[in-house]
């Protein structure tokens, strides 16, 4: 293996550490960080009736129906 490649290696590994203790402090820090909403088409117009939501995060969930 290259030193080049070692390098990039190195480079691209503390790239991830970084950014994966960066999303655990985001997770831990907040409380809700995934929302998620579910729609259904109507057929008369096409239009999107929101049937139910989710808010969620590692210390609380919300269910909105």
């Amino acid at each position: 293996m290259s030193s080049c490649s070692r390098k990039a290696l190195a480079l691209l590994s503390s790239v991830f550490a970084v950014s994966g203790l960066a999303l655990l402090g985001v997770a831990v820090s907040t409380d809700y960080w995934l929302y998620l909403e579910e729609g259904v088409v109507l057929p008369l117009n096409q239009s999107t009736e929101v049937r139910s939501s989710l808010h969620s995060g590692l210390w609380r969930v919300c269910f909105l129906a």
